[in-house]
């Protein structure tokens, strides 16, 4: 038997109800045909935790598993699986495109759209996609360091051209081992000799092939080539201490997504942790504060358990850090919710107590259901 939590959209007063009411444990409470006549009566039901059996309602959660509880966000998933398909040609098979800066420009500029027109959306996407989609870890990094490069890019209140060039910068930065990339996200053993000396070689081969490829823009290949430089002159390939600043945010962007998304051989770390790691290795730096700021404590995309005992996960940014917008997806008694619902955590009753392990949500999570 399946059980649905009851929601108050699921009931309409004074009509027969078309499915039976039961409480958590299964038991009935109200049969199918049976009024509800009140608000209160309604509310009674709620606070009890009701449920509904899902095989007395065929289609029934289909039909209302569409709640709107973020604003529109015109296909934000459509776009960028689009990006996505265009990318993959262009860094698995560059040569074969004679307009490719034109077409990486391109697919920066619909990036840089999305992330300005939608940017919790986009930022919900960068949280929950591409730790799962090892074979094409190549694109979908490069996708998730271009757009966070561009938020911070804007936060800095960057130029239109240096935001430009910088996410022309991060979709190409690795793009002499796409491949070799996509195998080391999903290998468990270490890297091998050859492998350790492509990865140190990439910056320079990576600016190599660019510029046969009529990259002519030199703070884009200077910003590839800088890209693993470090302040503390550790970095390669040259082991500069004074690296490019476009150069720095592809560099810490990196370094904070790897840690918060994960791969095979390494488990992704909750946001917060990341992010107080991040600040801890990059110090006091604009680009480090940028970063800090537009992520927030609990980005988009972040389990969440609620002081209700409920789970939600957070869907936008708030006006204070530790309150952003949550849907709750799993209820307090532990029924998924077909139809999420909007919370607000500046309220006590559903105020964050803590984040959830996305292993422990044994949901799907659709965005473009929470992100009509």
């Amino acid at each position: 038997m399946t059980l649905l939590a009851l929601q108050e959209a699921h009931v309409r007063l004074n009509e027969p109800l078309p499915f039976g009411v039961c409480d958590s444990a299964g038991n009935l409470l109200l049969a199918r045909g049976m009024i509800v006549s009140t608000e209160d009566q309604l509310q009674r039901l709620l606070d009890r935790g009701a449920c509904l059996r899902a095989e007395e309602a065929p289609g029934f959660a289909e039909k209302t598993s569409h709640a709107v509880v973020a604003p529109k966000t015109n296909g934000v998933s459509a776009a960028l699986r689009g990006v996505q398909q265009k990318l993959m040609s262009l860094l698995f098979e560059p040569t074969a495109h004679s307009k490719f800066c034109a077409e990486v420009a391109s697919c920066a500029s619909d990036l840089s759209r999305i992330a300005t027109t939608h940017p919790d959306c986009t930022l919900f996407h960068l949280i929950r996609s591409a730790a799962h989609e090892h074979a094409i870890y190549s694109i979908t990094h490069a996708i998730q360091t271009a757009i966070a490069s561009h938020l911070i890019a804007q936060r800095l209140r960057w130029s239109a051209e240096e935001r430009a060039s910088l996410v022309c910068s991060a979709l190409t930065m690795n793009i002499s081992m796409t491949r070799l990339q996509g195998d080391l996200a999903a290998q468990l053993e270490p890297p091998s000799a050859p492998q350790r000396q492509a990865i140190q070689d990439h910056p320079t081969r990576s600016v190599e092939l660019l510029e046969k490829l009529a990259v002519r823009d030199q703070d884009w290949l200077r910003t590839v080539l800088e890209h693993h430089e470090t302040p503390d002159a550790k970095g390669y390939p040259r082991g500069l201490a004074c690296c490019f600043e476009p150069a720095e945010v592809l560099r810490q962007v990196d370094a904070f997504m790897a840690q918060a998304i994960g791969r095979v051989t390494r488990e992704a770390i909750y946001p917060n942790e990341a992010m107080r790691e991040h600040f801890l290795a990059s110090g006091r730096s604009p680009i480090t504060a940028a970063l800090i700021k537009e992520f927030g404590i609990y980005p988009p995309g972040t389990f969440v358990r609620l002081a209700s005992t409920a789970v939600g996960v957070v869907l936008a940014r708030g006006a204070e850090a530790n309150k952003p917008l949550v849907a709750e997806i799993i209820s307090q008694h532990g029924i998924f919710l077909t139809c999420p619902v909007p919370r607000i955590t500046a309220n006590p009753e559903f105020a964050i107590c803590g984040i959830v392990n996305a292993k422990a949500v044994l949901v799907p999570i659709n965005p473009d259901e929470l992100y009509p």
